[in-house]
């Protein structure tokens, strides 16, 4: 079997088809810009995943309806018992495939949409979008939950405390950091709790902390329980994932840091962490990487602590702000069970 996959920019269907089917030759029909940029990475995932799969790549003037229709004709005159993967394709492109299969009702057909899309990892994912993951926070989870159950106490108070140990710090090694005292209440307060969950210990020369490294970042604790929460609902799922826009190193990169990056049946979610306060630049920052990295199919989410402590009237702005940018809004997590937490993320985590 020959598959036409009618080539779309940023769109995971480019390769869903041949993971699904296995044709014996795989054929992209696809804009001279496009295939200038997205050809070494769908080569490299196919060179990983299905290493003797045949691409051939016909590049066609994807807005002029005559060469699109040549170019099929010649495929299909080539090779025969033809394929076509219409799944997001529209305008031209779908007109011109449409006219074929009327003209060649024998030799070209349409693929089936399956129900569910084969599990593809949150870094080929992005690779194939024209990215690429340059780093993620790596995670202990029994460090994560002896962390949670102290920010669920008080997670205004946790913040306050991080910001206050992050100022005194005295030593650090590599993944311990030591302090002479507690600098204030908040991180007093915290050391004990460390001391507690056997995180920290207090000598006569002060007080040592293993892994200071992953807890003097306020930020860990909330997204390491929501990666928790959400490994069993997923293919694939990262925190602290730092993207490249364009995969191309060079001195002025433009990176974004996204707290927890999901991928499930070949769609990619969006997920931030906020254990504080934040207003409505949040939403927009979550919403321009989700729309450069994935503008087909996506979720977005904010997964929040501190929303309560919003005045009615700016809490109706943010959410009015979230509905318009189909961005979901979820709240007060700290006061959640485990299975409330898991289910909440499951509901709207795209299938």
């Amino acid at each position: 079997m020959t598959l036409i996959e009618l080539f779309r920019e940023k769109s995971i269907h480019n390769v869903v088809s041949a993971l699904e089917h296995s044709p014996e030759l795989l054929v992209y029909l696809v804009s001279p810009a496009a295939l200038k940029k997205y050809k070494a990475p769908t080569e490299a995932f196919f060179k990983k995943r299905r290493p003797d799969q045949k691409i051939l790549w016909c590049p066609c003037n994807t807005e002029d309806l005559n060469c699109l229709e040549s170019t099929l004709e010649g495929i299909i005159s080539a090779h025969g018992d033809c394929v076509a993967d219409t799944r997001g394709s529209e305008g031209l492109m779908l007109l011109a495939l449409g006219k074929m299969m009327q003209k060649h009702p024998d030799a070209l057909g349409t693929l089936s949409s399956p129900s569910n899309a084969p599990a593809i990892s949150v870094s080929e994912t992005v690779a194939l979008m024209g990215g690429s993951v340059e780093s993620s926070q790596s995670q202990d989870p029994e460090l994560s939950q002896r962390l949670w159950r102290i920010l669920k106490k008080d997670p205004d108070r946790y913040n306050r405390a991080i910001t206050e140990l992050n100022g005194a710090i005295e030593k650090a090694s590599p993944g311990s950091y030591a302090f002479k005292r507690p600098p204030g209440p908040h991180s007093k307060w915290l050391i004990g709790e460390l001391e507690r969950q056997s995180l920290c210990i207090e000598t006569q020369n002060g007080i040592l902390m293993e892994r200071g490294d992953f807890i003097l970042k306020a930020g860990n604790a909330l997204e390491a329980k929501v990666l928790w929460a959400v490994r069993e609902l997923c293919d694939d799922a990262v925190m602290g994932a730092v993207l490249d826009w364009d995969g191309e190193k060079r001195g002025n990169d433009t990176n974004n840091e996204v707290d927890v990056l999901i991928s499930r049946n070949a769609k990619l979610s969006f997920i931030s962490c906020k254990n504080g306060s934040f207003d409505e630049n949040e939403l927009y920052k979550l919403s321009a990487v989700a729309e450069h990295f994935c503008p087909e199919d996506h979720l977005k989410a904010v997964v929040a602590t501190a929303m309560g402590k919003l005045s009615p009237q700016a809490r109706q702005r943010l959410e009015q702000r979230a509905r318009d940018m189909d961005i979901r809004l979820i709240s007060s997590v700290h006061r959640m069970g485990d299975r409330e937490l898991i289910n909440t993320l499951k509901d709207i985590i795209p299938r």
